[in-house]
């Protein structure tokens, strides 16, 4: 049997790309994968979830991050355990599977590339460039993500497998939670609930949405902002600066997202950079009218006016209007959330990606035997 190892930064909830190790995990061909999750440090909030279905976490740092203690106990813990494969997501731990695994000897080393170009501080981004051949194989979300690499790894392979999520499974939790979560935020029946699910971050663009959201002078509207981050104080104050604070609730870290969608009326991504966007994939699975900035890989399955809407980043005035649009024909909104539903259950399943991601590390593998 194939000895799996996940490796991730952390496992807090709000992560598009834990949310999809997690997801892959439940996939697996367990006949064929002895699947693990090893986390570098940080939070633990999703090791309950890879516990219930079988699959043993061990957190080789402490939550504070980084942590030099826990590349010498990834380097005990695959040489330890015979790890066949590690398969890294996210730049931190893609450093530590590149030169840890390859010290190691292990032998298929495959990281995921989550982000753009330019999104990583300086020195990480040159230590990710640095270290690129040492992997097996670089795996890229989006045909934007392989396109912002290519710059500076003109020979890099492209090999794109988007993170794909159980839409079906979040469609059937976003619709059987509809009347139990509008009951437990307080929404009336005409109330128009607009929600954003991301990092507290600037790049995810959130200050543009407070600002849209009072600009479209919408007071029936109501905006529910999931998820955590270092704007979390800031965004608040913008918020209540605005006037708005009242109709705008920040709900925190969520494991419940699939759930909570089914309470909202639309979703909105404001993100002024986005690899592929685990939150809009899963809005869409949930039918939710969806609009997003016109970024890096959201246009690949965004089409405007069809599956959902796009508007210029960091544009209030664009969004606000689409904001005023979206409220005044919601029949008209939700039969865009249909089509992009639909669009997500033919291109976005997660059983395709985990197929991709498991041939892959077979033909790795039958190279080394």
């Amino acid at each position: 049997m194939t000895r799996l190892l996940f490796l991730v930064n952390s496992l807090p909830a709000a992560g598009g790309a834990e949310q999809f190790v997690l997801n892959h995990a439940r996939r697996a061909d367990r006949g064929r994968y002895d699947v693990r999750v090893a986390q570098m440090g940080g939070s633990e909030t999703l090791r309950g979830a890879f516990e219930a279905i079988g699959v043993p976490v061990v957190n080789l740092g402490e939550r504070r991050r980084p942590d030099p203690r826990a590349l010498v106990r990834l380097y005990a813990y695959l040489r330890r355990e015979r790890i066949d494969v590690v398969q890294a997501h996210v730049a931190f731990s893609v450093l530590c599977a590149r030169v840890v695994g390859r010290l190691a000897r292990v032998p298929a080393i495959v990281v995921t590339e989550q982000a753009m170009v330019g999104q990583y501080p300086r020195a990480t981004q040159r230590a990710l460039e640095a270290t690129a051949r040492l992997a097996n194989a670089c795996v890229f979300i989006s045909r934007a993500s392989f396109r912002s690499w290519q710059k500076v790894l003109p020979s890099v392979e492209p090999l794109i497998i988007p993170n794909g999520i159980d839409a079906r499974a979040v469609a059937a939790r976003a619709a059987a939670g509809r009347d139990a979560v509008r009951a437990e935020l307080g929404l009336a029946p005409d109330d128009i609930a607009f929600a954003n699910v991301a990092r507290l971050h600037p790049d995810k663009g959130q200050a543009t949405l407070l600002a849209a959201f009072a600009r479209a002078a919408l007071p029936r509207a109501r905006l529910f902002i999931a998820g955590v981050g270092p704007l979390a104080a800031e965004l608040r104050a913008q918020a209540a600066g605005l006037g708005v604070g009242e109709r705008v609730r920040f709900l925190g870290e969520r494991t419940d997202v699939p759930r909570l969608l089914g309470g909202f009326d639309a979703y909105v991504h404001p993100s002024r950079a986005e690899a592929l966007g685990v939150s809009v994939l899963e809005a869409m699975s949930a039918a939710l009218p969806t609009i997003g900035a016109a970024v890096d890989a959201l246009p690949e399955y965004i089409a405007d006016g069809a599956t959902g809407w796009l508007f210029p980043p960091d544009d209030a005035a664009a969004l606000a209007e689409r904001l005023r649009a979206v409220a005044a024909d919601l029949a008209g909104a939700r039969a865009v959330g249909r089509a992009g539903q639909a669009r997500m259950f033919r291109d976005y399943d997660i059983g395709a990606s985990v197929a991709a991601y498991e041939a892959l590390y077979e033909r790795l593998l039958a190279r080394v035997s």
